[in-house]
């Protein structure tokens, strides 16, 4: 049953017909920080849209223009694009590598290598890690490895600046939340008594505030806005939390079913005080709101079990939460209702970004398409294979550009460019 009310960016000019017919198509992106920059694990404000507004056009069937590529160990970390650099970790052997590649040429500007054992007990059918996304702040590079190894790296060299290990929850798949900053603290799950979510200072690596007592999950914690205030919110193994990012106090919770299920989903921030998160029952959308005792409510809104990713994540287009359900359906759930907007088999198993009227879908066996929002669904306009290994990481878009890897290697694809930006 479709959602009786939606709304997204439709682009109601798309012209029928085939690929080749189709020139170009402006997308206008929600609201982001300036600059073309993807600093972080999905983009400046960890929703995966773009940052900027950008021309993409459906291409050949020669696929997009290859700009660059780069060889790279197995590993599932993301990549992120700040200042000039491209920045992704992989596995070698016993060690993690840390890669910091030049934007325009993919020359490579420098390597970090950390010595990453593997516990017995580490479950390898997911991979051997890494599994987080490096973060770019400032002058700094933010990482932790699989083994739960926490390090801040100068931006421009590489060299360590410092590190801790953080001796948390042990996850039989390893360490796989991406970092967060918030006004100079390093915010990342960290799991037992006291130590849910810990904020270290950017600076030295010291704690400046450490709360909560549930064990860690593979999710990374994402931002939400309140009542004008921001909260972190990060899933745990019992329980979805918010707290106060410069203090760390709890200020609500709400309880979650993680029996014999994998939470890695990042929870989605949406307009209203909304988010939507996935756990065992599949997807809920809640509502948090202000009281007037300085506390917070927590409604819940609906439950879908339409929408169950383990892995992939979550991006909104206006009023529909759009994501996979591993290899079956890519889904589209009304944040109205909850109603399934849409159901596509064809897009299945893919991580999502979204431009404005646009979405790009990369598939685990390294699909991209590129398709058109329209009120019965995304309408594919084209697709090509463009990586061969394992894809479980969703790519970066930046001035027209996708970064994207599977266990093999790094590409740069061309797909449009910014507008304004000329030829």
């Amino acid at each position: 049953m479709k959602s009786s009310a939606v709304l997204w960016p439709v682009h109601p000019q798309w012209p029928p017909g085939r690929i080749s017919d189709v020139i170009s198509v402006l997308l206008l992106l929600g609201s982001c920080a300036a600059g073309a920059d993807w600093p972080q694990w999905g983009g400046v404000t960890r929703n995966f849209e773009a940052p900027d507004p950008v021309l993409l056009s459906p291409w050949t069937e020669a696929g997009p223009r290859l700009l660059w590529e780069q060889e790279l160990g197995p590993g599932n970390s993301g990549v992120v694009v700040s200042d000039g650099l491209v920045v992704t970790a992989f596995r070698r052997g016993d060690d993690e590598v840390l890669v910091a590649h030049d934007q325009a040429t993919g020359e490579v500007r420098w390597r970090h290598v950390a010595p990453a054992p593997l516990p017995a007990t580490f479950d390898a059918e997911f991979g051997c890690g890494p599994h987080a996304t490096p973060l770019v702040v400032g002058g700094d590079v933010v990482f932790v490895g699989v083994t739960g190894h926490l390090a801040v790296l100068a931006r421009d060299t590489g060299a360590v600046r410092w590190q801790v290990d953080l001796e948390g929850t042990p996850l039989e798949r390893g360490y796989a939340a991406s970092p967060l900053v918030f006004e100079g603290r390093v915010i990342v799950p960290v799991g037992g008594p006291g130590r849910a979510l810990v904020g270290f200072r950017l600076t030295d690596g010291s704690v400046a505030w450490s709360s909560g007592d549930e064990a860690a999950t593979y999710a990374s914690p994402t931002l939400l806005e309140v009542a004008g205030s921001p909260q972190v919110v990060a899933l745990g193994e019992r329980a979805l939390v918010g707290r106060d990012p410069r203090t760390g106090r709890e200020l609500w919770r709400h309880p979650v079913d993680s029996e014999r299920y994998a939470l890695a989903t990042t929870p989605l921030a949406c307009s209203g005080e909304r988010l939507v998160y996935v756990d065992r029952r599949g997807a809920t959308l809640l509502r948090i709101g202000a009281r007037e005792d300085t506390g917070f409510s927590v409604e819940r809104m609906w439950t879908s079990r339409r929408l169950g990713s383990q892995v992939h994540n979550l991006v909104l287009a206006g009023e529909v939460v759009i994501g996979a359900n591993e290899s079956t359906t890519l889904c589209g759930l009304g944040l109205a209702d909850g109603a399934a907007v849409f159901l596509e088999r064809s897009l299945a198993d893919s991580n999502v970004l979204r431009s404005g009227a646009s979405l790009l879908t990369l598939s685990s066996d390294g699909e991209l398409a590129l398709s058109i929002l329209e009120p019965e669904g995304p309408r594919v306009r084209a697709r090509q294979p463009v990586l061969s290994g394992r894809v479980w990481t969703a790519p970066a878009l930046v001035d027209g550009v996708l970064y994207a890897r599977d266990d093999r290697r790094l590409v740069a694809l061309e797909l449009g460019r910014r507008a304004g930006r000329g030829e």
